[in-house]
């Protein structure tokens, strides 16, 4: 049991609770305790290599209990204030015990009430002085392309009657906060800069130095957004931040006709990236509606690319690219904020930011 210090009171009754939950967690707990905080530390995150495999359930508790660890050891150092490095790694075990296995209200009633650890990252680090990102409109593209048919604020029906071919969908989220409230840095900063999220680097998943990796919010942003010569591309593509950060539902919402195609069962992806991440040409298997939230996105829509293939992306090369696009149908536009573009499944598509950008899909 974790012993009562009152700055940390709120934080020791949520552990206790989820200790309380979970035997597993403390039998995980006093095995540990053998073992150096180095050691606890490099063995947990050999298994943040293999979230993604079978063993999820013990690599969660394996999270947790690295998290409790450091928690402990900061409580009881001689040290006036706790070590940033420790703050860092608590919190970033939290989120991975919350990335593999999904979410889980004893984690997140955790990390709310370790604010106080929260606040020392945060004032630990410098503020970025713009008052929002930078996301200039850029030029439209040449009138090259097929347009695209454009409901606004459609019915169902109106939707289904046209839901065979993508789609530009006005008026569905121009009352989210987030339009507003997501385009500040220090929203970010003070919200979540603490937090880790999966970075995907390179300039897309096709490259062959493609990898991905946990990375803490703060980092990505000083190291891709505001660094004006990054050395790689940082996406954090197709992730669910809302499970994570739960009051960002606060800010948005499924649009009631995306609700009704897919008798609610969606699945809700944020890309948050840099500029010049890239998608490049592929298609889902699922419908897909696409809301441009903070800054601009170049998409190209084909619909049919009139060959045979083997799986659901291509990769070509950019003059092979270009000359698909002169032979076919298709459409190449830049969305921005409160943009909708409904891309029915199959259809093939390519997504590049042309601003720093956040997006969200509701897939069904």
């Amino acid at each position: 049991m974790l012993y009562f210090l009152s700055m940390y009171d709120p934080l020791v009754r949520s552990w206790e609770a989820c200790l309380v939950e979970n035997t597993q967690l403390g039998i995980s707990i006093e095995s540990m305790k053998a073992k150096s905080t180095d050691e606890i530390i490099f063995d947990i995150d050999e298994k943040s290599k293999l979230i993604n495999c079978d063993n999820v359930a013990d690599s969660v508790i394996g999270f947790i209990a690295t998290a409790y660890i450091l928690l402990e050891e900061m409580r009881f150092s001689k040290t006036s204030s706790p070590q940033i490095g420790m703050v860092m790694l608590y919190f970033k075990f939290l989120d991975l015990a919350l990335i593999a296995g999904g979410p889980n209200d004893d984690v997140l009633s955790i990390i709310s009430n370790s604010k106080i650890l929260a606040d020392t990252l945060y004032n630990s680090r410098q503020k970025h002085p713009s008052t929002f990102f930078v996301t200039t409109q850029p030029p439209c593209l040449p009138d090259t392309t097929t347009s695209l048919p454009t409901l606004y604020n459609p019915t169902f029906s109106e939707f289904d009657s046209r839901s065979q071919a993508p789609l530009i969908l006005q008026g569905l989220i121009s009352m989210w906060p987030s339009l507003s409230k997501w385009k500040c840095p220090q929203f970010w900063q003070k919200l979540a800069g603490h937090r880790w999220f999966p970075v995907e680097f390179g300039s897309s998943y096709q490259d062959e130095k493609w990898r991905q990796d946990y990375v803490m919010l703060n980092d990505y942003l000083s190291d891709f957004v505001f660094n004006l010569n990054p050395t790689n591309i940082g996406y954090i593509a197709q992730h669910n931040w809302a499970f994570q950060l739960p009051v960002l539902r606060d800010d948005f919402s499924v649009p009631d006709i995306c609700l009704l195609a897919s008798s609610g069962n969606v699945l809700t992806n944020f890309w948050y990236g840099m500029k010049d991440c890239f998608s490049p040409l592929h298609f889902d298997e699922y419908d897909n509606f696409f809301c441009q939230v903070v800054g601009y996105k170049e998409i190209l829509l084909i619909q049919d690319i009139g060959r045979e293939v083997s799986s659901n992306s291509l990769n070509i090369e950019c003059s092979e690219l270009e000359r698909l696009v002169e032979n076919t149908a298709h459409s190449r536009f830049i969305v921005g904020p409160g943009d909708v573009i409904f891309i029915p499944k199959g259809c093939w598509h390519q997504v590049r930011s042309v601003t720093f950008s956040i997006s969200i899909s509701f897939w069904y």
